[in-house]
């Protein structure tokens, strides 16, 4: 049985064996010299630290290929531009591994609110430049003698692929400035206050994106239901003075585990990094609590792949599925 699925780092001595086969043997890296398992180690860390996805394609237990996408340009105008990798072991080409891959990478770049996603290929490598061709992306220049390598002057082409984008386009950071964002989260004081009388018009003006309708209950539902639900702590996520997400969270009364019954950041703000500072923040405060159980427990659509990507960047491990249709994961709190 074949899969795509996110990356852990059991996987990393297959990624880099597959990384390092590339810089040898090819001109898909523009680099001279392997890179070792600490190196790689390191480079998944930050990709978990910046909420980008790290994939394999997995098939009879064996990694046979790895996609990801990252920063374009470090300038913060960059943030809906990114640039995508595609690796394939060499036993394993010629069997759409490389295909099954970038679709996906296309899927959650546009999930994720991008709008142009780009690939430098080396001008040799016709393979490559093809399977880019026959999924929809458009060559936009080459840079000529960009790279020197195995004795010879190499050709930089790109290829960009055009996205929907996002619906409110804003000129704050992004992916092209992560540590603005995601990094600089105290500093720009992402933070969490109760829903009050003050603030619960603010709560249901909050909207997700088109297509995640059906991911979540509203906000003004959630409101009401929290009303019936002893102990549970209704929350703004704020950015400095702005609300920009809810989550709601207490104990179950079925199980007596602390549960995460939801958790939302609005559409203009997702895809920067914020969501995951946010959780964080989240388990932190329920981490505090003095009854804190030894697991915080979360349900959510199978088919919803950001937050499958956000809750397993932030700790959860998913459990299965419940009789009545969510994902199950688990958090095990530290100590």
């Amino acid at each position: 049985m074949s899969r795509i699925r996110e990356a852990t780092e059991q996987d990393l001595p297959s990624i880099l064996d597959i990384y390092n086969d590339a810089i040898i043997h090819s001109t898909a890296v523009y680099s001279y010299e392997p890179h070792s398992l600490e190196q790689r180690m390191e480079w998944f860390r930050q990709k978990r630290q910046d909420n980008l996805p790290v994939l394999v394609y997995e098939a009879d237990n064996r990694v046979m290929g790895f996609a990801t996408f990252g920063p374009f340009r470090a300038w913060p105008a960059y943030q809906y531009t990114i640039e995508h990798s595609v690796y394939v072991d060499n036993e394993c080409r010629h069997f759409g591994i490389g295909s099954r891959l970038l679709r996906e990478i296309i899927r959650i770049a546009a999930d994720g609110g991008y709008k142009t996603l780009v690939a430098g290929i080396d001008e040799s490598n016709r393979g490559s430049i093809t399977l880019h061709e026959k999924l929809g992306f458009t060559y936009a220049g080459t840079i000529r003698n960009a790279g020197y390598k195995f004795n010879n002057w190499l050709n930089l082409c790109f290829y960009q692929y055009e996205l929907p984008g996002p619906d409110q386009p804003v000129e704050r950071g992004g992916i092209g400035e992560k540590e603005s964002i995601a990094e600089r989260g105290v500093s720009m004081n992402i933070h969490l206050q109760s829903i009050t009388a003050e603030n619960w018009k603010e709560c249901i003006a909050l909207e997700v994106g088109p297509g995640q309708e059906d991911f979540i209950a509203s906000n003004v539902y959630s409101l009401a239901e929290a009303q019936f639900l002893d102990g549970f702590q209704c929350k703004g996520i704020y950015w400095d003075e702005r609300m920009i997400g809810f989550a709601m969270y207490g104990i179950d009364p079925d199980d007596g585990n602390y549960w995460i019954y939801r958790f939302m950041v609005d559409a203009s703000f997702q895809g920067q990094g914020l969501g995951k500072r946010a959780l964080q923040l989240v388990l932190d405060e329920i981490g505090s609590q003095p009854d804190r159980t030894e697991h915080c427990l979360l349900g959510y659509d199978p088919n919803n792949e950001a937050a499958r990507r956000l809750y397993a960047s932030a700790g959860f491990v998913e459990t299965g599925i419940a009789p009545w249709g969510e994902m199950m994961a688990k958090y095990d709190f530290p100590g």
